[in-house]
C-alpha cells in the first residue's frame, strides 16, 4: 500500500510539473511574458483601473471566467468596488475558494495573487492526478491511468484560463478514493470545500446525505449536513451585497437540447480546410457527451448493490444536471458545456479502465478533443519559440 501510495505521489507531482512548465511556456511565447494572459481577460468587458496597467488584454472579446475571480481574489469581502467590474458578481463570488486560497497564500499582497491563483490550480491537478491514481490502485489498476485526470475537459480548461472546474474535479476524485476507503473524516472535508469551488459541489454532499439516509446511518447524515454550513453562511453574505444571478438561464430545452444541438452546425467556427475537421470534433463530442451520460446512468443502474453507494448518487446527481443543459448558448461548444459534467466523464473513464472496456474510453476523450483544440494555438507558439520558427 505504501509502494503504491508513493507512485501516486510521483506521478501527481510530474503531473503538477508538467502543467505548471505547460503554463510558464506558455505565458513567454504565447503572452510575450505576461502572467496575466492565462485569466483571459476581454476588450470588452470593463477593467479595473488598478488593474487596467500590466494585464494582457484579447481584443474584441469578452475573455472568461476566470478574468472576474482574478477581481475576487483581491476584493474578497466586495469591499473595494472591484464586483462592479464582475458580470455577475453572485455566481462569481459563490466560487470563492480558490481566490481564497490565492489571496492566503500571497499573504493578501495584490503583486503575489495572480502568481498564488496559478499556483493553485496546479496543485489541484497534481491532487487530482495523486487521488485518480490511488483510487485506481484500490481497483486493482495500474495507478497510471490515473494521468487520464489531465485530459479531462474541466482539467484542460483550468489549465488553459484559470478556472474553478478541475479543482471541482479533483474534489471529486478525492471523494471517490476516501468513500471506497471509509474515511469519512477526509470525505466530510473535501464536501465542506467542493459548494466553496463551485454551487455544483453541493453534489458531492448531496450524494453522502441521500446514501446515508438510504442506509439509516442517522448520525452521519446529522454530521455531514453541517459540511453546508460554510457555504451557506458565505452565499447569505453574497447574496445580501450583490444583485440576482442569472446564470438559470441555461437550464432551457432539458434533454431535447443536447439533440437538438448534436445536429446544429456551429456558426463559422473557421475557414478553408479547418472547418470540416473543427464541425466533425464539434459532431464526436456532443455525441461522446450524450454518450457519457448514458453509459454512466446504465451503469449506476446495472450494479444494484452499489446503487444507492455516495458515489453513485453523485455521479446520477451529475447526469441529471448533464440531462437538464439544454441552452443553446451553454452547449455552444464543449468548452462550456462539458466543464461543468466532468465528474461524469471522469467517472465513465474511471469505470472503462476498471472492466477493461477499452471502447468506454472514446466518449470522454472526444470531448476532451474538442477541449484540447483550444490548446493548439498556445503549443504552435510554444513549437515556435522553442525551436525559433
Amino acid at each position: 500500500m505504501t509502494q503504491g501510495k508513493t507512485r501516486c505521489a510521483a506521478l501527481g507531482l510530474a503531473a503538477a510539473a508538467a502543467v505548471l512548465t505547460w503554463q510558464e511556456l506558455t505565458i513567454r511565447y504565447h503572452y510575450q511574458g505576461n502572467q496575466t494572459g492565462l485569466f483571459c481577460t476581454g476588450s470588452k468587458q470593463r477593467i479595473p483601473p488598478q488593474l487596467r496597467n500590466g494585464t494582457y488584454v484579447f481584443q474584441n472579446s469578452y475573455g472568461y471566467d476566470a478574468q472576474f475571480y482574478r477581481y475576487a481574489a483581491r476584493d474578497l469581502f466586495l469591499k473595494k468596488g472591484l464586483a462592479g467590474f464582475v458580470d455577475d458578481a453572485r455566481l462569481r463570488y459563490g466560487r470563492i475558494l480558490l481566490p481564497l486560497i490565492a489571496w492566503g497564500a500571497a499573504g493578501g499582497q495584490e503583486r503575489l495573487i495572480d502568481q498564488t491563483y496559478q499556483l493553485t490550480v496546479t496543485v489541484f491537478c497534481g491532487l487530482g492526478v495523486y487521488w485518480t491514481c490511488a483510487y485506481l490502485t484500490l481497483a486493482g489498476c495500474a495507478p497510471w491511468w490515473g494521468l487520464l485526470f489531465i485530459l479531462l475537459p474541466a482539467t484542460l480548461a483550468s489549465v488553459d484560463r484559470m478556472l474553478v472546474d478541475g479543482a471541482l474535479c479533483a474534489l471529486f476524485a478525492g471523494s471517490l478514493y476516501y468513500l471506497r476507503l471509509g474515511r469519512f473524516r477526509a470525505v466530510y472535508i473535501i464536501t465542506l470545500l467542493a459548494p466553496l469551488v463551485r454551487e455544483t459541489g453541493f453534489l458531492l454532499l448531496a450524494g453522502v446525505l441521500l446514501a446515508a439516509l438510504a442506509e439509516r446511518q442517522w448520525r452521519r447524515m446529522l454530521v455531514f449536513s453541517t459540511a453546508a454550513t460554510p457555504a451557506l453562511l458565505w452565499s447569505w453574505y453574497v447574496t445580501a451585497h450583490t444583485a440576482p444571478s442569472q446564470v438559470y438561464g441555461i437550464f432551457g430545452r432539458p434533454v431535447f437540447g443536447l439533440f437538438v444541438r448534436l445536429f446544429t452546425l456551429r456558426a463559422d467556427p473557421a475557414s478553408g480546410f479547418v472547418r470540416p475537421v473543427i464541425l466533425t470534433v464539434d459532431f464526436l463530442a456532443m455525441a461522446g457527451f450524450i454518450l457519457c451520460l448514458a453509459m454512466a446512468a446504465r451503469w449506476i443502474w446495472s450494479r444494484k448493490e452499489e446503487r444507492l453507494a455516495a458515489s453513485s448518487i453523485t455521479v446520477g446527481c451529475f447526469v441529471l444536471l448533464g440531462l437538464l443543459l439544454g441552452s443553446p448558448v451553454q452547449l455552444l461548444d464543449a468548452y462550456g458545456y462539458a466543464r461543468p459534467i466532468s465528474p461524469v466523464l471522469l467517472w465513465v473513464a474511471l469505470q472503462s479502465v476498471v472492466r477493461k472496456t477499452w471502447a468506454g474510453l472514446a466518449p470522454p476523450l472526444a470531448v476532451s478533443l474538442s477541449v484540447g483544440m483550444y490548446c493548439v494555438p498556445p503549443a504552435l507558439s510554444i513549437v515556435r519559440g522553442v525551436f525559433g520558427g
